[in-house]
């Protein structure tokens, strides 16, 4: 028994003696759409969002990247070209991803894939950000004779879905700068779907370009001194 504790100490100690941590924040420009079916003409704005994350860097090829924050989304519909109403979503963010990266001089790129679940924190509507109420709504102009509510129809609290992307990751002395580009695909509807309307698909297909900053909490290098 003392030799197999022995044994799986020396296999922890050597695994970790590269083991890096990372602990920082990104701030994020967002490109949130929504796939709509039956389908309507939408156009991408830019958004904002923003990220506390933990990045533990395994090996020299691996590691686990867990990330929680804000990101502004939503959609905003048009017809011929026109905007008719923008539907702002204000999510609390989790994001769990694998991380796979190798060196290139003194740069880190990176791909990395996992999962991601967004809490509904709140939603607004128009340019005006008239507040979203169950009753009691006036459509923009142009809606009234839609035959779709996409824009009063009830948001869903939960959504879940798969993300991935890559970038270039740059430790320095003072600290690592991260550039990122990712896209989420949410696998649960945006919007609430009525249970006659099986065909009804509201999902996710954002994309985001963040900028992050690092601060090293295990530093290999030192313990070799």
């Amino acid at each position: 028994m003392k030799k197999l504790l022995i044994v799986f100490g020396l296999l922890i100690s050597s695994l970790s003696v590269q083991a890096q941590l990372y602990i920082g924040g990104k701030g994020t420009v967002v490109l949130p759409s929504v796939i709509f079916s039956p389908t309507v003409s939408t156009q991408i704005e830019n958004t904002v969002g923003g990220q506390f994350a933990i990045k533990y860097l395994y090996n020299d090829f691996s590691g686990l990247v867990l990330e929680a924050g804000y990101a502004e989304k939503g959609f905003t519909e048009t017809s011929g070209g026109a905007e008719l109403y923008r539907r702002q979503l204000d999510y609390f963010q989790l994001n769990a991803l694998g991380d796979l990266h190798t060196h290139l001089g003194p740069l880190n790129a990176f791909l990395n894939i996992g999962v991601y679940a967004e809490f509904l924190l709140g939603e607004t509507l128009d340019e005006n950000e008239t507040p979203i109420t169950n009753t009691g709504v006036q459509l923009p102009p142009g809606l009234e004779a839609q035959a779709f509510d996409y824009a009063t129809r009830k948001a869903n609290d939960f959504r879940f879905g798969i993300v991935g992307g890559g970038g270039l990751f740059f430790p320095t002395k003072i600290g690592a700068f991260q550039l990122e580009g990712r896209v989420y695909f949410g696998v649960t509807n945006t919007l609430e779907r009525v249970v006659q309307q099986s065909a009804y698909i509201s999902n996710d297909l954002s994309f985001d370009i963040s900028v992050g900053y690092y601060i090293p909490i295990f530093d290999p290098e030192k313990r070799k001194k």
